[in-house]
């Protein structure tokens, strides 16, 4: 009977019965109990960062606590609230990863890297995030040289939220 689920008490050897529709648990998987965010390092411990963006590197020197910050040697304007702003957006485009869904069978290609972010903390040392471009426009996230078992969705490749765009905002504001 589908509209009942019935349940099993080991210990005392009893079985309950239950609603369907009271035990959401019966229709979740894996994805419902995570954190839907993939975080890497905290801004404001983060002193570099090596970026590799496609083809394109960069190295980001930063003092969010000064509000400076170069990239590849050039000063970048963070001291006032557009430019602070426009850091913000760019950090969080690589930094910080929705995760639209799991798939723990996928064994994603580092040949097929397509950002890199290899950031240098004042309290934890160093951290990395990869994102490798899988198929059905999934990109495999991992952490540390991990595969986290999690995927994004290509947004953050293409369009007016993508890394790139908010590079280039940042860097010709």
């Amino acid at each position: 009977d589908p509209s009942y689920a019935y349940v099993l008490l080991e210990n005392d050897n009893q079985v309950e019965i239950y609603y369907s529709f009271d035990l959401d648990i019966i229709n979740m998987s894996t994805y419902d109990f995570i954190s839907h965010k993939i975080q890497g390092e905290d801004m404001f411990d983060t002193e570099s960062i090596s970026l590799e963006l496609g083809d394109e590197s960069y190295d980001i020197q930063l003092n969010v606590d000064e509000r400076t910050c170069t990239i590849n040697g050039s000063p970048v304007e963070i001291a006032d609230t557009e430019g602070y702003t426009a850091f913000q957006n760019f950090y969080s485009s690589f930094a910080s990863w929705e995760i639209a869904g799991i798939d723990a069978d996928a064994k994603p290609d580092k040949d097929d890297t397509v950002l890199t972010a290899v950031f240098k903390t004042k309290s934890n040392g160093d951290s990395k995030i990869e994102i490798v471009k899988g198929s059905d426009n999934r990109y495999y996230i991992l952490k540390d040289g991990k595969y986290t078992c999690a995927y994004a969705n290509e947004g953050r490749f293409t369009g007016r939220t993508s890394v790139a765009e908010f590079l280039s905002k940042l860097v010709t504001k």
